[in-house]
């Protein structure tokens, strides 16, 4: 006998199906991200031309953009340290 879950509306519960993504290396995932970086400057540098050029688009909106395009770099510049600084103590173990 199979006993299925019925929420208090009477829909069937269905359990959640996990779907695991295809693994990928490091490197792929790396430059995945420095892709989704540049392309957040890209856009930032085209309002912020749209808007010198005198179009009317949102201060705030600008604003946000700016704010999560310098987020993104500084988050990038960070990782890139942690890993140079992993590597140099990697280098200097002894064999």
């Amino acid at each position: 006998m199979r006993i299925d879950q019925v929420s208090a509306t009477g829909i069937p519960i269905t359990p959640p199906t996990i779907d695991t993504p295809p693994a990928k290396n490091f490197t792929d995932m790396f430059m995945k991200s420095i892709g989704e970086v540049n392309h957040t400057q890209a856009r930032v540098e085209n309002l912020v031309e749209r808007s010198a050029t005198g179009e009317d688009l949102n201060p705030a909106e600008l604003a946000a953009a700016v704010n999560k395009a310098d987020l993104a770099f500084r988050t990038m510049v960070q990782i890139r340290n942690k890993l140079t600084q992993a590597f140099d103590e990697l280098r200097q173990m002894p064999v």
